[in-house]
This record gives C-alpha cells, structure tokens and sequence, in this order.
C-alpha cells in the first residue's frame, strides 16, 4: 500500500498568495522603474530610494490587490489545471503526456479572458513536466530539493517564453528585471503548493 497527498482545489490560490508575499517589492520596484520618465535609478537604487522616502514598509504598498488578484486568478487557474490533469491521470494510463499539459494550459488560458494571459496555465504545465522529468532521473525523491529544482525550471522556462513574445532582441532588454519578478514568484509558489499538499492534501491510498 502506497500514500499519495492531492491538492486540494484552493491550494494553488494560498499558495500564489505566499509567494506573492515574499515577492510583492519586487513587483513594486518593477513598476518604479517602469514608470520613470527618465532612467535614473536602476533596482537597488530605486529600492533604497522608497524606503528612505516612505519606509520599509512602502515595499508592501497595493499588496492587497496583490493578494486579491492570486486568490481570484492564480486560484481559479491551478483549479481548472490540477482538476481536469487529476481525472485525466487516473484513467490508469500513466501520467499525462506533456503536450496534453500543455493544451490545457492553453485551453485554460483563452477560456480566462478577464485574466492577465501572460501567467497562463502553461507555467502549470511547465512545472508538472519539470517535476516529472527530474524524479524520473531517479536521483532524487518527491522532496523539496525536487520541487525547487522543478520551480526553478519552470520558472525560467516562463520568463523566456514572455521574453520572446516581445521578439528575438527583447533577449537583450530586461531580462534580468523580468527574471528577478518572475523566477521567485514561480519557485515560491510550487514550494508553497508542494508543502501544502504534503501537510494538508487529500490522503489518496492504493
């Protein structure tokens, strides 16, 4: 007998909800810096330039339509995607194939047209493919070296996938700010969303 933890439908939204915690100055430093007139402070520049202003605390300013946007959203997404893989899987035929993944990712997308599609939930199916192949290498276990291995790849792979949208010499523009905004929010997110079905996911028995 084997124990497997499910997700439960609103892990996704708790866990883009921490993540979004940890990386919310990013986002708000970002937005500075996108807003200048004029290029005159760089990140750590601008960073040191909000909290002198207005404390650290201005590092947190608009976190809660942060933190609304990944419970409606991020929830709403990780639910369709984790719902529609989860019955898909347990048709007995293994675990489902990456472009499948990436099809409902995509399907899951053009069906939220009220939401930012540029987090679709292809990062989702990114993250499952990830995870699958790295434990598959049989070096390491289902732990939380596997899931921010995994993160991390998805991470990356998503920040350059938005990168090309822009065209081939957006590689060379922005791509450190956009990884520093993107790359952590992914990792933070699969960690948190991991550890939450590990402690608090439906025990599965078979």
């Amino acid at each position: 007998m084997t124990e497997k933890r499910m997700s439960r439908w609103y892990f996704g939204g708790l866990a883009s909800c921490g993540a979004a915690c940890c990386t919310h100055p990013l986002d708000l430093l970002k937005v500075h810096l996108q807003t200048q007139q004029e290029v005159k402070k760089r990140m750590v520049g601008m960073a040191v330039h909000v909290v002198k202003n207005d404390g650290v605390l201005a590092l947190y300013n608009g976190l809660s339509a942060s933190l609304c946007r990944q419970i409606t959203y991020s929830l709403t997404r990780f639910a369709i995607y984790e719902t529609v893989r989860d019955m898909m899987g347990n048709t007995g035929k293994g675990p489902m194939p990456f472009y499948q993944k990436v099809l409902l990712g995509t399907f899951g997308a053009i069906n939220m047209p009220l939401m930012d599609s540029t987090e679709s939930l292809e990062k989702l199916a990114c993250y499952d493919q990830a995870k699958q192949l790295v434990l598959g290498t049989g070096v390491l276990g289902d732990n939380m070296l596997t899931h921010f291995l995994s993160s991390f790849i998805a991470g990356v792979l998503h920040c350059l996938r938005e990168t090309a949208k822009l065209g081939p010499l957006a590689f060379y523009k922005g791509l450190v700010p956009a990884g520093i905004r993107l790359i952590p929010h992914t990792v933070l997110t699969f960690v948190f969303l991991e550890q939450l079905k590990k402690y608090f996911g439906i025990r599965i028995i078979s």
